[in-house]
């Protein structure tokens, strides 16, 4: 619930875009800051939650991040200016990263496979909280309440999440040599720069898959953010396969690397097609690869983290940031020089780097992960 209840505050932030447009009178430039504010609140969360973690604790930074979030979507369902729904959006990504991080962190304490599983139900609902998101804006304003209230959602959420935050369990403080060295093995390193390629793939479709459509086949701008949107609905699918145990067993290796062939083919029927159909239908394909490489690089690069676990699970807020603010900028820089078709290059590009990485994972092959108690400690 801790990862959906956030997820859903930060897509709150892309799908609130077109009402605060409205509302605000905002300009593109001005709508596209607050994914900006939000990719930047991920990185200050992947630099600095790990080390207020050790000075304050794990419950003291998670709760406040919960209530970052809470005041966060009430300031943007408000959204009384441009500054203050920017602001709101800093906060969501502050928050939502560390929610998140902890989320992760605490769902493969166990390592092995059981980790690999309940990482991929947690990421099947938050998609689903994803999709949820628009669903509750745009019943809400056509209900005739104000758009805000389709938010509504995220603080009730969350607050069940603070509700069970006190007797929930607790990551395992390390050790005093782990703690002075404060570093993270190589292996965590290797599977965090995988994760940076998977989400620059996901955030670069997200962003510019619709465009492509609209621009390589022609099609009428509603038509492509429908074909756009199969590629969430790949993801979505790839998810629910893989909380069933699809690619969960044995090692990670396999499994990513045929989510990362899945989404460069697709990428590449959506990149070279000219009907819209079957260009929808290759981001649905891509979809499918995708959906299953954040939970297997955030089990691969937890699993390899040992007894550091809250680190481990903040920092990769910051790999999130990261590819969120790189990557559909440099694709925007090459299609505003070059267009979106030669821009798409860019996608494969980093499926290629994702695919050369995939043979330095930890493989992650320990056992079954029914022993919990040696990395979680209960209030």
């Amino acid at each position: 619930m801790a990862a959906a209840g956030a997820v859903f505050a930060i897509y709150a932030v892309g799908s609130s875009t077109p009402y605060l447009r409205t509302q605000l009178g905002l300009s593109d430039a001005e709508v596209g800051l607050h994914s900006s504010a939000l990719a930047v609140g991920f990185v200050v969360t992947g630099l600095f939650a790990g080390r207020l973690d050790r000075l304050v604790g794990e419950v003291a930074v998670r709760l406040a991040s919960i209530v970052g979030l809470v005041v966060g979507v009430a300031a943007l369902a408000i959204a009384p200016a441009l500054g203050i729904t920017l602001a709101a959006s800093l906060l969501i990504g502050l928050g939502g990263g560390t929610l998140v991080g902890y989320a992760n962190a605490v769902l493969a304490r166990s390592g092995g496979r059981l980790a690999r599983l309940q990482v991929a139900r947690a990421s099947m609902w938050s998609i689903a909280a994803a999709f949820l998101c628009p669903v509750a804006l745009a019943t809400a304003t056509a209900l005739g309440l104000p758009w805000g209230v389709g938010l509504a959602p995220a603080p009730v959420l969350l607050v069940f999440v603070a509700i069970d935050l006190r007797g929930g369990p607790r990551l395992e403080r390390p050790d005093a040599a782990t703690k002075s060295s404060g570093r993270l093995p190589t292996g965590y390193w290797l599977a965090w720069t995988f994760l940076v390629m998977a989400i620059a793939i996901e955030f670069s479709v997200v962003f510019w898959g619709a465009t492509l459509i609209e621009r390589r086949t022609g099609v009428d701008a509603a038509a492509a953010t429908l074909l756009g949107g199969l590629f969430i609905g790949g993801m979505l699918a790839g998810r629910v396969a893989q909380s069933f145990g699809l690619g969960t067993h044995g090692g990670v290796r396999r499994p990513a690397a045929i989510g990362v062939v899945l989404a460069a083919v697709g990428a590449s029927i959506a990149w070279v097609s000219t009907v819209g159909a079957l260009s929808g239908a290759g981001l649905f394909v891509a979809g499918l690869g995708v959906g299953g490489l954040y939970p297997l690089g955030t089990s691969a690069a937890l699993a390899a983290a040992h007894r550091q676990l809250a680190l481990a699970g903040t920092r990769l807020a910051l790999a999130s940031g990261l590819a969120v603010v790189v990557a559909p900028l440099a694709l925007g820089i090459t299609a505003d020089a070059a267009g979106v078709v030669v821009g798409w290059a860019l996608v494969l590009v980093f499926a290629v780097a994702a695919l050369a990485l995939v043979a330095a994972l930890p493989d992650g092959r320990p056992g079954d992960g029914r022993s919990p108690r040696a990395s979680v400690t209960h209030s």
